[in-house]
């Protein structure tokens, strides 16, 4: 028996916490609607009076919305419409008493997609529309919150939800439980969005273990082999009663593609599994020293104290990372390919590089051969350039990545910090004593301008090309006092330089020969700004 009520009908404990999470993203004391596990109509109806006029209207919808844009309309209303709180009558009812659009909007949908383009609200106003399928992914193609609008039975429908994602993959976050632990919706989902970003929604998803063991064998039996696109190693249970797996040879060759999920399976299956890993590996004719093959604890910390690569999250393949490694000490003087390297800031506060398994992409062109190294400061740049460059090796591609601003890059984090004075969400200092003694981990245009990193720029081959990944480093563009313009100045003639020119995820790399085609995206697609030097 459930000690949960709403309106007076039990309910279970997920569907109380449901309808409390919806009304907790305002700034209302909620708790004391909440506290005793029952929540009436009348409780309701009077948190929902945001203008205290005496009802419940579009219009304070409107204005909660306006004052928390996080509050989710749709969800709300298919919560309560199960507990006999019909909003949606209630704002027909009062359609003349606010700022309600005219009658004659409300019934041409060309004007209702023309407000909804500059205004999502107006659909609080139109139940009909709203489960309309083809009008709202109109409607999120002209406003992406639209889709915070969505009605419940457009949600529970997978085709709509797999058409929205196409257009805004954060349409995702709405689909119902019914869909999000459904495997073949998952599974089309992963075929149908190829963002490599896009998958750690998937996280907040899935919640039922079956499905993600049915995600994952499905993904490691598809005749391309894409294992990479399978769901994240964060989703799988955590315990051997949940996950229910006895073939150690498949745990570790989903490892071995996707070695985060070793960190995933419970501790008991780990010996067993990271000795199958490496003799898969074995097979294909990669051997890591003996140093590391004790056990992946032992593993990551020489990784971490030889070669100076902590950030591991950044790649997904345990033969990449054997890659990298033995490009750095293995001579192979018949290897022509010219060089890629991939300087890495070690600070990362929101696993942004993560995301896009770039060191994969490089890799996988069969083009390049490619480095890694982690920096924490500009004085680093001397010896990745002495280590990559010997035997005459051409540099054509530099991959600078840290968080970024229009003037200055972060690579490495002080190793004490106040928190009063550090922003972590953009990781830089608003204290100027602290940003002073913070300069070592930070390169700014100033520094390019005097040299620093010089030696990495300055070898970067004519018809070779830098791309920052770094956000706002090309804000300005062509007039702006930016680091992708510091960095032209510096660069030969005939190399390219890329950058974003705002606040951004990246979403895509494509290669056009050795030349890069790079997407971003923040909801929607961003270009790069693309710079050639010419001096």
């Amino acid at each position: 028996m459930s000690n949960y009520r709403i309106n007076g009908t039990e309910v279970s404990e997920r569907e109380f916490k449901e309808l409390e999470k919806l009304f907790k993203v305002t700034s209302f004391p909620v708790a004391n609607i909440f506290k005793d596990g029952n929540v009436e109509t009348a409780e309701i109806e009077k948190f929902l009076d945001f203008d205290k006029n005496g009802f419940v209207s579009g219009d304070d919808f409107r204005l909660l919305r306006v004052s928390y844009p996080d509050f989710i309309f749709g969800k709300l209303v298919s919560v309560l419409a199960r507990h006999g709180f019909d909003v949606d009558k209630r704002i027909t009812e009062h359609l003349s008493d606010g700022s309600a659009p005219p009658e004659a909007t409300l019934k041409s949908r060309e004007l209702m997609l023309a407000t909804v383009e500059k205004d999502p609200a107006v659909l609080i106003y139109s139940p009909s529309l709203r489960r309309d399928r083809d009008f709202m992914i109109k409607c999120i193609s002209k406003n992406k919150n639209a889709q915070d609008y969505i009605d419940v039975t457009l949600t529970d429908n997978p085709d709509f939800i797999l058409d929205a994602v196409k257009i805004n993959s954060g349409a995702l976050f709405w689909a119902s439980d019914n869909v999000r632990d459904d495997p073949d919706f998952i599974s089309s989902a992963l075929k149908v969005y190829d963002d490599y970003s896009w998958l750690s929604a998937i996280e907040h998803l899935v919640k039922v273990p079956e499905t993600v063991l049915v995600v994952m064998k499905r993904r490691a039996n598809d005749p391309d082999g894409s294992f990479n696109c399978s769901v994240p190693a964060g989703v799988i249970p955590r315990n051997n009663a949940e996950l229910k797996a006895d073939d150690i040879t498949f745990l570790a060759k989903a490892a071995l593609i996707d070695f985060h999920y070793l960190e995933c399976v419970s501790d008991d299956l780990k010996p067993r599994v990271w000795p199958v890993m490496l003799s898969e590996l074995k097979k294909r004719g990669m051997e890591f020293p003996l140093e590391m093959r004790k056990d992946f604890n032992t593993f990551k910390k020489v990784l971490k104290e030889k070669y100076n690569i902590e950030r591991i999250d950044r790649f997904r393949s345990l033969a990449i990372l054997h890659t990298v490694l033995r490009n750095r000490f293995q001579t192979d003087r018949d290897d022509k390919r010219p060089v890629a390297l991939w300087v890495a800031s070690k600070a990362d506060h929101n696993g942004a590089f993560n995301k896009l398994p770039l060191a994969e992409i490089l890799i996988g062109e069969g083009k390049f051969r490619v480095y890694y190294y982690e920096v924490e400061t500009d004085e680093d740049s001397h010896r990745v350039k002495e280590e990559v460059l010997r035997n005459g090796r051409h540099l054509h591609t530099l991959v600078i990545s840290g968080h970024g601003k229009q003037d200055a890059m972060r690579l490495g984090n002080p190793k004490e910090r106040s928190f009063l004075g550090y922003m972590p969400f953009v990781g830089f200092f608003v204290n100027k004593a602290q940003a002073d003694q913070d300069a070592q981990f930070m390169l700014d245009a100033e520094d390019i301008a005097k040299g620093k990193f010089g030696d990495l720029l300055s070898a970067v081959e004519p018809g070779g090309q830098v791309f920052l990944y770094s956000c706002s480093t090309g804000e300005g563009a062509a007039k702006g006092n930016n680091m992708t313009n510091a960095v032209t100045r510096q660069v030969r003639a005939g190399v390219s330089v890329l950058s974003p020119t705002e606040p951004v995820n990246l979403l895509k790399i494509k290669f056009e020969g050795l030349r890069m085609n790079i997407q971003y995206h923040f909801f929607t697609p961003v270009s790069p700004y693309n710079v050639t030097a010419s001096r």
